[in-house]
């Protein structure tokens, strides 16, 4: 996790921004610095559950709201990638079409 420490817009309507992170939070990019997506958790409104089944709960489906599926269910693959902080444990899952 990364804080902004600094933004300046350019005159093609484009931001440069300065990000200040831990030098773990660069490994764990592994090089790949193109790319890269900004999010904050204040975005996140929209509410999911996890559903568990089995022996003892073991097994646990994320399920994605209605409101964020997309219409068409032609996707070629699922991306997903688990981010921990301090304060909570992010999934984030992209829908390659």
């Amino acid at each position: 996790m990364g804080k902004i420490i600094s933004s300046k817009q350019l005159k093609n309507n484009k931001f440069l921004i300065k990000i200040l992170t831990e030098n773990q939070d660069l490994k764990n990019l592994k090089g790949n610095l193109k790319n890269i997506h900004i999010f904050t958790d204040e975005c996140c409104t929209k509410e999911a559950c996890v559903k568990e089944r089995g022996n003892n709960k073991t097994t646990k489906y994320f399920q994605i709201p209605l409101t964020l599926r997309p219409k068409k269910r032609s996707y070629q693959k699922l991306i997903s990638q688990k981010i921990e902080s301090q304060k909570a444990i992010y999934y984030i899952y992209g829908l390659i079409s």
